[in-house]
């Protein structure tokens, strides 16, 4: 009998040493400490390193980490005007909004037909390349309240020609959200993104949303999240770029709780 107790303590010992190595080895790969990218490199707008089939063929596995989807979905609560109609850039089978939030409309663009289909938050789909076709003719301009893209940063070629020709379907006062984790699929990142330190990514972001001309200011935030729960020591970071179009910010869905100094 004693035998077989032995035998299960062995396994359960396995098991959280090799989830311990797995974490080990996921912060290796995703740290970048305080590289900085030469002149040239840091400048660069236009990056091809993308291969043509990724999002057709990237199906359903998601492009966060799934321990960050409850604070990308805290923070939106907060900064969410209510009812609004929104773009959700780089969508899939997800759409990263609070459970209790209810949208007037919600516009899901990305390259997989048979993950926006299977979206069920999405009114409306389209399926395109935003890194080949970043004009969206079908929709007017300053017709929406919101921009979102809570995945899909690390895959942009041409960040600052996307944000400059969807943007532009903001309604003043409207909100654009942007979310990241160093979770994606590395073969398949731009290079330019994957070579950039932690405050280089975030500076660049809110960079090219400012050259747009649409915002007077961004907001950039980051927090921490455990990247299991066995292990809550080992942390990741999701980063969190937003602003509101010129002319003011419309009423949101719930303010955020003010923290002590």
């Amino acid at each position: 009998m004693w035998y077989a107790y032995d035998g299960f303590l062995l396994i359960k010992m396995f098991m959280k040493i090799s989830l311990a190595l797995t974490t080990i080895i996921f912060l290796l790969n995703h740290a970048t400490g305080d590289r900085v990218l030469a002149p040239k490199t840091r400048l660069a707008i236009v990056d091809t390193g993308i291969s043509e089939n990724f999002f057709t063929t990237y199906a359903n596995l998601g492009f966060w980490d799934p321990t960050a989807v409850p604070a990308i979905k805290a923070k939106l609560q907060a900064v969410l005007p209510r009812n609004a109609k929104i773009i959700d850039l780089l969508s899939g089978t997800h759409t990263l909004l609070p459970d209790t939030y209810t949208p007037d409309s919600v516009i899901g663009i990305g390259l997989n037909s048979n993950e926006l289909h299977r979206n069920q938050v999405l009114t409306g789909r389209i399926v395109r390349d935003l890194n080949q076709h970043s004009h969206l003719d079908e929709l007017d301009d300053e017709s929406f309240d919101v921009v979102m893209m809570t995945s899909g940063m690390a895959y942009l070629q041409d960040p600052r020609k996307l944000f400059a020709n969807v943007l532009k379907k903001l309604k003043p006062g409207g909100l654009c959200f942007i979310a990241y984790t160093s979770a994606a699929k590395e073969e398949e990142e731009v290079i330019s993104w994957k070579m950039r330190s932690p405050s280089e990514r975030l500076e660049f972001t809110k960079t090219a949303l400012l050259e747009t001309g649409l915002f007077p200011a961004m907001t950039v935030e980051k927090e921490a999240f455990p990247l299991n729960e066995m292990f809550p020591s080992f942390t990741d970071t999701v980063y969190f770029v937003y602003g509101y179009t010129k002319e003011g910010a419309p009423t949101v869905n719930s303010k955020p709780e003010k923290t002590a100094a």
